[in-house]
């Protein structure tokens, strides 16, 4: 597994692992989005022309992108771990080096190396440094955000509910992808109480596996393919979606109302649970975030790029055969919900904010 060879790279350099929610189970140990995204926290870790190696493909964090491309000055080494070409020459994807391997062959040939202890102790000050940082980073989040029912929040909660019952995320699209990203930590280390979900989400929650679709290529079949995730991964799984993302791949709540009236069977293949959590404010909220938001009157912005639906989910899904879905209003109901449901869909409604 590639995640896990990312792991074995970090503890045989000691180094800091900066990684977002496409990792998978790669190892999240601080929040790279919020560290990076100040110049003063940059020239507190007083980097000295590092040499970075990186993984996989664009990341979703435009701050560390930011910070790669532009903060940290001069790079000593920028090297890439990759086993298919890739024809993109934007600055984000410059490399001094590229190395054509999987992050497990790259991991064998890492472990052949003679570090020095100089690097290794240079490494873990950095590394402890930042996890200092996110930290003291995490306590003002949660004191900003306290307990109420906010996008940020529900990523949060619903991450630890899952890193307490060892259960599968994804997460769909734009905005859900970019508050869990920015707002989540998960790591090897297991949260423990499930009571902890409820008010906050601390750094190093541990779920299993984790995936996302952005939605870049389109925001269709969402549902049905975490039915698949979950059969893949052979674990119960919970479903982050925006309520735009959800209306698209509607129809797919009835596969999961014929696999609880067949017991979660399909034949000879059993259906792990898979519940579904609808971030419902009305619309796609993430097109506030870029430039067109600015334009919100000369473009007709609700019409055009906003898009409310206006639908009921936990209705629709009853309607569907998805018997025990429900309409939740705060962070409390919906880990209720979804620790005693193994087929359903939640919809946690909540204000658009303008």
């Amino acid at each position: 597994m590639e995640a896990v060879a990312v792991d074995t790279i970090a503890e045989q350099l000691d180094c800091l692992v900066l990684a977002d929610v496409f990792s998978g189970s790669c190892r999240r140990e601080c929040l790279p989005s919020l560290c990076l995204s100040s110049q003063a926290v940059v020239d507190m870790l007083e980097l000295s022309r590092p040499t970075i190696i990186r993984m996989g493909g664009a990341l979703i964090s435009k701050q560390v992108q930011g910070w790669m491309s532009s903060k940290m000055g001069p790079v000593k080494e920028h090297i890439r771990v990759m086993d298919v070409p890739t024809r993109r020459h934007d600055v984000d994807w410059n490399s001094t080096i590229v190395v054509d391997a999987t992050c497990a062959e790259f991991a064998r040939m890492v472990d052949a190396l003679n570090v020095t202890t100089e690097a290794l102790t240079s490494n873990r000050l950095l590394r402890d440094r930042v996890h200092a940082i996110s930290g003291r980073i995490e306590e003002r989040v949660h004191a900003e955000l306290g307990d109420e029912c906010t996008e940020p929040n529900i990523s949060r909660a619903l991450a630890t509910f899952a890193s307490s019952q060892k259960e599968c995320v994804v997460i769909s699209s734009s905005m859900s992808c970019r508050n869990f990203d920015t707002f989540v930590s998960t790591s090897v280390v297991s949260s423990g109480d499930l009571d902890v979900a409820i008010g906050q989400c601390p750094l190093r929650t541990n779920i299993p596996r984790s995936s996302c679709s952005r939605g870049v290529s389109g925001i269709d079949g969402t549902i049905s393919t975490t039915i698949g995730y979950a059969v893949g991964c052979g674990l119960s799984t919970n479903l982050l979606i925006g309520d735009v993302a959800a209306i698209h791949d509607l129809n797919s709540v009835v596969q999961l109302a014929n696999y609880l009236n067949g017991g979660g069977m399909v034949g000879e293949v059993r259906i792990p649970p898979v519940k579904i959590v609808v971030c419902n404010n009305n619309g796609g909220s993430m097109f506030k975030f870029v430039p067109i938001g600015k334009y919100s009157e000369e473009v007709a912005y609700d019409k055009n790029f906003r898009t409310p639906i206006e639908v009921a989910f936990a209705g629709a899904a009853e309607m569907m055969g998805l018997k025990g879905s429900t309409k939740v209003e705060g962070l409390s109901e919906m880990v209720e919900c979804l620790g005693h449901n193994p087929f359903l869909s939640v919809s946690v409604e909540l204000a658009y904010c303008q």
